[in-house]
């Protein structure tokens, strides 16, 4: 998922060298807001680069732009990718995968996260607990969300195991991984 000029393509796009990345928006279900309350509630935590048209979404890339609140301007960054390289850029330089929505959607995101070692704070969404599983860490409320976002980034030594084990969980969505078990299950008929 990482191109070979992700970081070419990083600084095209005017994403910082320490970043996390999410695709929330700010719908009832996408929960951005969820993001914004963790940053107002931490000055330490690193910017917050939100890609916009990932994720279905009724708002356009413009109106989700306006939508930063004034004094996060510089801490979280509207980017519209331009192509899927541009996605696997931006996930593969991130240090967390912030996905507080209700929902998974196609799982792209959690996926190319993981295959980038790229750990997950989540909402605790079934769908993402079974992706994730312990490659990252479920929070369902606004205040868990925001206290694990800083514990995550004031404790490096978790975020680092947490992405030993983003790589570790990633190599289970494979072809090969695939391939592997039709195979046993093909032998123990």
């Amino acid at each position: 998922l990482r191109p070979d000029d992700a970081v070419e393509r990083r600084a095209a796009l005017g994403v910082p060298d320490h970043y996390a990345v999410t695709t929330a928006t700010l719908s009832a279900h996408g929960r951005l807001d969820w993001i914004f309350d963790a940053l107002r509630a931490d000055p330490s935590l690193p910017t917050v680069i939100v890609l916009s048209g990932v994720d279905p979404s009724v708002e356009t890339s413009a109106e989700a732009g306006s939508v930063i609140p004034a004094e996060l301007a510089h801490r979280a960054l509207m980017v519209t990718p331009r192509d899927l390289t541009d996605i696997g850029a931006v996930l593969s330089g991130a240090s967390l995968l912030l996905q507080p929505q209700d929902f998974i959607g196609s799982g792209y995101t959690v996926l190319g996260a993981l295959t980038g070692a790229v750990p997950v704070l989540h909402s605790g969404h079934p769908a993402a607990e079974e992706m994730v599983l312990d490659a990252g860490i479920g929070a369902s409320s606004a205040g868990e969300f925001a206290t694990e976002f800083s514990r995550l980034f004031q404790d490096p030594n978790s975020l680092t195991r947490l992405a030993v084990l983003a790589r570790d969980r990633s190599r289970g969505f494979s072809w090969h991984g695939a391939a592997w078990q039709l195979w046993e299950t093909h032998a123990n008929m």
